[in-house]
C-alpha cells in the first residue's frame, strides 16, 4: 500500500536528486499569523540556523554582561536579549535591537523588569 502512495506521488528533486521530503533549507519559513509567530511554535524561532548565527555574532561584538558591566561586575554574556521584547512580532523578533546578558541577569533582572511594565 505505501508502494501505491510512492507511485502516485510524484517525488520532489533537489540538485538532480529525487528526495521523499524536502531539505530543512527548502522547508518553508517558521509559520507565522499575521505578522506573529503562532503560539504553538514560539521556541521554534529560537532554534533557527538565522537566529544562531545573529546570537553569535551579537556574543562575539558584545562577551560581557551588559547589567553586570554597569553595576561593575565583569562577568561573560551567554544570552542574546532583545533590549525591546518582541512579544510574537516577526520583525521586531529578526531586525530588533539586542544587548548580551549572563544568565542570571537575563532570567531574573529583565524578566522583572518586563512585568514591572518598565521595559516595552
Amino acid at each position: 500500500m505505501a508502494a501505491d502512495r510512492l507511485k502516485r506521488e510524484p517525488l520532489k528533486t533537489w540538485q538532480g536528486r529525487k528526495l521523499a521530503t524536502l531539505p530543512d533549507k527548502l522547508k518553508p519559513a517558521i509559520p507565522t499569523v499575521g505578522g506573529r509567530f503562532k503560539v504553538a511554535n514560539f521556541v521554534a524561532p529560537y532554534a533557527h540556523r538565522r537566529w544562531r548565527r545573529i546570537r553569535d555574532r551579537q556574543l562575539s561584538l558584545e562577551p560581557l554582561c551588559r547589567a553586570c558591566w554597569k553595576a561593575g561586575r565583569c562577568t561573560a554574556a551567554s544570552v542574546a536579549d532583545h533590549i525591546v521584547p518582541h512579544r510574537g512580532n516577526v520583525e521586531a523578533f529578526w531586525t530588533g535591537a539586542l544587548q548580551s546578558l549572563c544568565g542570571t541577569c537575563h532570567s531574573s533582572l529583565k524578566q522583572r523588569q518586563e512585568r514591572a511594565g518598565e521595559i516595552g
